[in-house]
């Protein structure tokens, strides 16, 4: 497991939210440690990386993002290799992703 820094503009990772991932390359199993706006932060694990989205669990919630477009929510850069993404769903059960 290696554990990735990321940020996003948004207050919450909901609907609609972009983030910004300090990584070219992520794996199931990975962590992320993201820094929203207004000083906080969440923890995010990465369930599934695959051509139909980027999959997280985030404290109890599935988290379904999708490749970050031009007019999606504005993006905090990250240094380096980055991947940006916009978060598509979120649900409440966490239990195993298809």
């Amino acid at each position: 497991m290696i554990e990735h820094i990321a940020s996003s503009a948004s207050p919450s990772i909901t609907s609609g939210a972009a983030l910004c991932i300090q990584s070219g390359s992520l794996r199931r199993g990975d962590a992320l440690q993201v820094s929203l706006a207004g000083d906080t932060r969440a923890r995010a694990r990465v369930e599934r990386f695959d051509m139909t989205g980027l999959y997280l669990s985030v404290d109890g919630q599935r988290v379904k993002c999708r490749p970050w477009q031009k007019g999606d929510m504005d993006l905090n850069r990250c240094r380096g290799t980055s991947s940006r993404f916009t978060v598509q769903s979120v649900e409440a059960d966490v239990e195993a992703f298809a």
